[in-house]
């Protein structure tokens, strides 16, 4: 979503993925699903350069 979508003048700030992974909160969800914060990250690595190779 844009902020002009909601009316907005202002930015709005999105949070990357390594803002999401540092969190706590999101920590504590990966764990609750027996992973953790390097697994992901491995394997958003990889999705990306499979991605790569496909274009």
């Amino acid at each position: 979503m844009r902020a002009q979508d909601f009316g907005l003048d202002r930015w709005i700030w999105e949070p990357s993925l390594d803002d999401l992974l540092d969190d706590p909160t999101m920590h504590a969800f990966l764990l609750r699903d027996r992973l953790s914060v390097d697994h992901v990250r491995t394997l958003v690595k990889e999705v990306r350069q499979r991605l790569a190779r496909a274009a």
